[in-house]
């Protein structure tokens, strides 16, 4: 601060002035430690996720050859349990790099034309079966075609998220639906489930990072990593979209994905 009272007295600043410029000086030196701090915080994580994908793979490779030759029904559970483990991780890892290059302001977001219908359509087959499992209707209510400005493949993952949270807190002989629609220089994707719904004081939160959705929507089995709905935020963002929740008139919650029309 000194060496700035030198540099600024002779062009006649007097000591308020000087008090602010000391002030943010001062805040920048503060500043500047926790910014290095969350930069290596960030390179830490990206390196471990690599890391670790791979011995992960091989657990599922070998596992997946051990599941072959193994007779016994209660074996091969076992494996398939370790299976799914390994795929749950997986996708944490890629929950995880997902989230340190938004922050870094490196993910890449493709511009383009694409049918939001269609990809609608494709991200809910996948799902298929996992509702069927859980005795819930997955209905689908797109029009033919509906052209969005975005990126598919990140767009894909943001109603993987929003299926996959509405899977979670949807009990047995529930429903979910995906909708879509035109709407003012927007398409809207909604994704709305018949689940016990956000209670008043979690809901702006929801989008919050690390922020469990089961504080906000009870169920008694398992829930996520608290990141899920929390990248889908910021991938949609990425594109120039936004994302929003409310609670449906009938129970349940409702999740909007608006991104711009093509």
């Amino acid at each position: 601060v000194n060496e700035l009272v030198l540099v600024f007295l002779p062009l006649g600043i007097g000591g308020l002035g000087l008090a602010a410029i000391g002030g943010a000086y001062m805040a920048g030196r503060a500043v500047r430690p926790v910014r290095e701090a969350f930069d290596r915080q960030r390179a830490f994580i990206a390196d471990a996720s690599h890391e670790l994908k791979t011995p992960l793979t091989l657990i599922r490779v070998d596992t997946e050859v051990l599941q072959g030759g193994l007779g016994n029904p209660d074996d091969k559970e076992l494996a398939g349990e370790v299976l799914a483990e390994a795929d749950r991780m997986t996708a944490i890892l890629s929950d995880l790099l997902t989230m340190t290059r938004l922050d870094a302001g490196v993910l890449e977001v493709a511009r383009k034309p694409f049918d939001l219908s269609n990809l609608i359509r494709e991200e809910a087959e996948r799902f298929k079966v996992r509702a069927a499992r859980e005795e819930v209707r997955l209905e689908v209510r797109v029009p033919d075609e509906l052209l969005a400005s975005g990126d598919p493949a990140r767009t894909g993952q943001i109603l993987a998220a929003l299926l996959d949270n509405a899977l979670r807190f949807t009990l047995q002989g529930g429903r979910v639906e995906v909708a879509a629609r035109e709407l003012d220089g927007w398409v809207e994707a909604a994704v709305t489930d018949t689940g016990p719904g956000i209670s008043s004081e979690h809901l702006p939160r929801i989008f919050e990072r690390f922020y469990r959705a089961e504080a906000a929507r009870s169920r008694a089995d398992g829930g996520g990593t608290g990141i899920g709905l929390a990248i889908a935020m910021g991938l949609a963002r990425a594109q120039d979209g936004n994302l929003e929740a409310e609670n449906a008139k009938d129970g349940g919650a409702v999740f909007r994905l608006r991104l711009p029309s093509a």
